[in-house]
C-alpha cells in the first residue's frame, strides 16, 4: 500500500497500472531488444553447425535471407543437421517454433502424394 504523505490522500499501489494495450507495447519492445541482444552474441560466435542451429531456433536477426540449406552448405553439413538441431533446442527449452522452422502442419500440407 502506498501512501501519499503530501496530500494525506491513500492511493491503491495500482490506481497506477498500465493499460493492457501499454503493457503489450512493453512486452514487444522488451522482446524485440531481446532479439537484437541475442543476436549480436550469436554474432560473436565462430561460424559452425551449432551456432546456426541457436540461432534458426531462436529466430534472430542473423538468418535474415539465409535458408537452413544455404547455410549447411557453407559450412559442409547437411540441412537436417541445422534442423535437427534447432528443433532439439525448442524441445529442450520448451520454446515454439520460430518464424525460419517449417512447423507440423505446414510440413503436413506439403506432404506429396504416393502412389499406394
Amino acid at each position: 500500500m502506498q501512501q501519499d504523505f503530501g496530500s494525506g490522500q491513500w492511493r491503491h499501489p495500482f490506481e497506477d497500472r498500465p493499460d493492457d494495450d501499454e503493457i503489450e507495447e512493453l512486452l514487444r519492445e522488451e522482446r524485440r531488444r531481446a532479439i537484437l541482444f541475442v543476436s549480436a552474441l550469436i554474432d560473436e560466435l565462430p561460424d559452425c553447425p551449432e551456432k546456426w542451429k541457436a540461432a534458426f531456433a531462436l529466430g534472430t536477426t542473423n538468418c535474415l535471407g539465409r535458408s537452413m540449406s544455404e547455410v549447411a552448405a557453407k559450412l559442409g553439413v547437411t540441412r537436417a543437421i541445422i534442423s535437427y538441431g534447432a528443433k532439439d533446442i525448442c524441445t529442450r527449452f520448451n520454446l515454439p517454433p520460430s518464424p525460419y522452422m517449417r512447423n507440423d502442419r505446414e510440413k503436413a500440407c506439403n506432404l506429396k502424394p504416393t502412389n499406394r
